[in-house]
């Protein structure tokens, strides 16, 4: 984990959210509607065998949802949260097409176009900037790259998000220009971007 990732990690020993994840992960808790349109996104395009790259994975709980697309889907999950992928590995343990890697969205310990499709849901807007971990993606990528994130008419960044239940937790909460980061995605040579 970098530096920068210690900084903003309101994640970090976050266990009562890691439980509920791990029982999402083993179908004990209804899907996430989040999970749900990645699946209903990914299905037009989705071939079997593809190699998924989610970012940003926590608990792993997004196999279960592509796993009704390919039972056979080769998934990597990438988090910078050690509880969180400590779940994971115990809930994916025996599937050698399922692994967890430690890392954070700066600086992806992947190779570059390894992946099918690289998805990062709900992350960017918890970041300082979107930029560099969006590079990352598009970097990870051979095909097709999902992103679910905060935006609006103009950009909001909020560099402090108060919670009173983690008083102790930095949190960005941002909203993005859909115009500047649609111009950004297209000035790194993305083919193709659709905002949904």
């Amino acid at each position: 984990m970098t530096a920068a990732a210690r900084t903003w990690d309101a994640w970090r020993g976050n266990r009562k959210y890691g439980e509920l994840m791990r029982r999402r992960a083993l179908g004990m808790e209804p899907e996430m509607e989040s999970a749900k349109q990645l699946v209903r996104l990914l299905e037009p395009s989705f071939r079997p065998g593809m190699h998924v790259l989610d970012v940003g994975c926590g608990a792993g709980h997004f196999v279960r949802s592509l796993k009704r697309l390919d039972p056979q889907v080769h998934y990597t999950g990438v988090d910078f949260t050690g509880y969180y992928l400590a779940v994971a590995q115990d809930v994916w343990q025996d599937d050698p097409r399922v692994r967890f890697i430690c890392g954070d969205a700066f600086n992806l310990p992947v190779a570059s176009g390894g992946f099918d499709v690289v998805t990062c849901v709900t992350v960017l807007q918890n970041l300082p900037d979107y930029r560099a971990p969006f590079q990352e993606l598009l970097r990870a990528s051979r095909r097709m790259v999902l992103v679910r994130m905060l935006l609006g008419e103009i950009t909001h960044i909020i560099h402090r998000y108060e919670n009173p239940r983690q008083p102790d937790a930095f949190t960005y909460y941002n909203i993005w220009s859909t115009d500047e980061v649609v111009d950004f995605i297209k000035s790194q040579g993305a083919r193709q971007v659709e905002v949904l």
